[in-house]
């Protein structure tokens, strides 16, 4: 049976999955040298592409402390503190969703850039935003290209370009100051997207577990960069939870430390008076001595209700500070995780099998449309029908 009538035959709706087979397979050699060069390129790709190690901590935040602080707080009353609203306050829930906010904010993502790591060579330690930065000087080629082939657009960023600012406003006390701006530049803009690029918190709702990810280039700088990463994670919320703590502790202790300054001198007043005039026996000398030994008396009581404020505002203040819990440490990473071989040779492999007998097809239907004479020339070549 000819092309022709086995085409007319089926109507041109079927394919011969026979004559298909048939037709890659005797071009299978053809398939073999392609899948081998695919697969080859691909080893080329692993050892060309940049080591990279990925260190994990997990981190267990607690809510409160103010279980702990019972004991001292029963202590604090035999000594005629009163702290039972301290006692029966609600601790502050730091939540584990804070910690990804937190760790993926721009002013910590800016403090983690300034952080000393440590690169190639073992006795390179320098942050990332100074190593970015030197690594963007454009060479003598960079400088001729941007300034012959690239002017248009070198033109056009100098034009328009204008640097980033983020503008903190103080809250509380601090809104006196004003409002601080930071100038993003062009590296830090760079380290802030290969910061998100390498940093990954997960929290675990159920346990509220929150997993710390950072992926470098070696595996020593993994670690650094996880355990700043921990370390601003920590600090920024340590100071969410007791800022109000702080600030009523900072209050209370400039007014403990004036009013003890004040009663200091009047209770050397008071007994100077006393030796002076300690075998004088008249009126005006006891009334004297009387106001002063009631003025130092009024210090001592102010005094001493502010040292039991001071220590209140102390007890608060541990009560609030959060307690981190590291489950798991930071432990530097022996083997690497990308690139990985095996996912090389497979990708290849895929790749060479997708353009090998896709490409053949598609010559096919080029020639089934354009060059009806050359693919019945094939079909009649490959044909299953028995002769």
């Amino acid at each position: 049976m000819t092309f022709e009538e086995q085409n007319k035959k089926e109507g041109g709706k079927e394919v011969d999955i026979v004559w298909l087979i048939r037709y890659y397979w005797s071009n299978r050699k053809c398939i073999c040298k392609f899948l081998a060069a695919c697969m080859v390129i691909s080893v080329i790709a692993y050892f060309c592409r940049q080591k990279k190690f990925t260190c994990t901590a997990s981190v267990l935040p607690l809510s409160s402390q103010s279980s702990n602080m019972k004991g001292l707080g029963m202590l604090a009353g035999m000594a005629g503190m009163n702290l039972s609203s301290l006692m029966n306050s609600s601790s502050e829930l730091i939540t584990p969703d804070l910690f990804s906010e937190v760790a993926l904010s721009t002013p910590s993502l800016i403090k983690i850039m300034n952080t000393p790591v440590t690169w190639e060579n073992p006795d390179t330690i320098e942050s990332l935003y100074s190593h970015t930065k030197r690594d963007s000087i454009p060479s003598a080629f960079g400088y001729i290209v941007k300034y012959t082939i690239m002017l248009p657009f070198t033109i056009k960023d100098a034009l328009t370009e204008e640097p980033n600012e983020i503008i903190e406003v103080p809250s509380g006390d601090e809104a006196d100051e004003g409002t601080r701006a930071i100038v993003i530049d062009k590296t830090m803009e760079l380290c802030i997207k290969d910061l998100k690029e390498r940093i990954n918190v997960e929290v675990d709702d159920e346990v509220n577990l929150v997993r710390i990810e950072c992926t470098a280039q070696n595996a020593q700088q993994s670690a650094e960069l996880t355990a700043a990463v921990i370390k601003r994670i920590q600090g920024a919320v340590t100071d969410f939870a007791t800022k109000n703590a702080r600030k009523n502790l900072n209050f209370i202790q400039e007014q403990y430390d004036t009013t003890w300054a004040d009663f200091c001198q009047k209770r050397a007043r008071w007994l100077q008076y006393k030796d002076t005039h300690r075998y004088t026996v008249e009126e005006r000398a006891d009334a004297e001595s009387s106001e002063l030994y009631e003025n130092h008396n009024l210090s001592y009581s102010v005094v001493t209700t502010l040292q039991q404020q001071l220590a209140a505002c102390k007890m608060e203040l541990a009560s609030k500070t959060p307690v981190f819990s590291v489950v798991e440490p930071v432990v530097k990473p022996m083997k690497k995780t990308s690139p990985k071989m095996l996912m090389h040779l497979l990708g290849g492999f895929f790749i060479g099998v997708v353009l090998s007998v896709g490409g053949m097809l598609v010559v096919l239907g080029y020639k089934q449309v354009f060059k009806p004479s050359e693919y019945a020339e094939l079909y009649e070549k490959y044909s299953a029908e028995a002769k």
